[in-house]
């Protein structure tokens, strides 16, 4: 059988296990940026399916960044929304709090709401958004929480969902790998690399989140792919 023909369900990322160094965590929450600026394409993803969606409304428009782990996707979006002259309320929740004891720790700006919260939490107080993000999610699910994760996000998604997630691909594999030299004393490696191998390929993440419900998966460059969902499109 050929290097990643399947799918890992059993390896554990470094950082999620609570007893983990650290210092590693902080730098490890410390380099996402950098990562997530040259390699997630969130920059492609906010002028393509959320800055049009700001410039349709004539409210402020509302987002939900689930899993915000260090919280540079919704620090960037605040950014670009604001640059671009529109007001975009970001609510950034993470079940982890050491995520969200190192967001609050670096003094982002006081309209971004964060919170150490599950997403159904917020499904069951009624609460409603007009995008739902999620940026590395997918593959730490099991098929149970994913399932789940997915159904709230449509229940909370008032216009769309975006779920941005690697892509299971000996190429990214080996890229990422190359980068060691320039991500040490982190997570950043391993983890990365573990999660390469735990991620879907597209025909895998379509066929458990279904067409028929109105997703579609996009493949993207640098080993990462596109999970979207428009409200109405069942």
């Amino acid at each position: 059988m050929s290097f990643l023909a399947q799918r890992d369900t059993t390896s554990i990322e470094l950082m999620d296990d609570p007893n983990c160094d650290s210092e590693k965590l902080i730098r490890t929450y410390q380099q996402f940026r950098s990562i997530n600026r040259y390699f997630s394409g969130w920059r492609y993803i906010y002028t393509q399916y959320i800055r049009p969606l700001c410039e349709q409304n004539k409210k402020p428009t509302r987002l939900l960044d689930v899993g915000c782990g260090g919280g540079d996707i919704s620090l960037s979006l605040h950014a670009w929304a604001k640059a671009d002259g529109f007001d975009l309320e970001i609510t950034a929740i993470d079940p982890d709090p050491r995520a969200i004891d190192y967001f609050q720790s670096i003094s982002p700006p006081q309209d971004i709401s964060i919170a150490c919260r599950f997403l159904a939490e917020l499904v069951a107080e009624g609460q409603s958004f007009d995008i739902v993000i999620s940026n590395h999610v997918l593959h730490h699910l099991t098929m149970d929480e994913l399932e789940s994760f997915v159904t709230d996000s449509m229940t909370l998604a008032q216009n769309m969902v975006i779920h941005s997630d690697l892509r299971r691909d000996r190429f990214a594999y080996w890229a990422f790998a190359f980068l060691t030299p320039f991500y040490r004393n982190s997570f950043i490696i391993p983890d990365g690399l573990c999660s390469i191998g735990r991620s879907f390929r597209p025909e895998e993440l379509i066929d458990v989140l279904g067409a028929e419900n109105g997703w579609k998966v996009v493949k993207r460059p640098f080993g990462h792919q596109l999970a979207l969902w428009h409200k109405g499109s069942a």
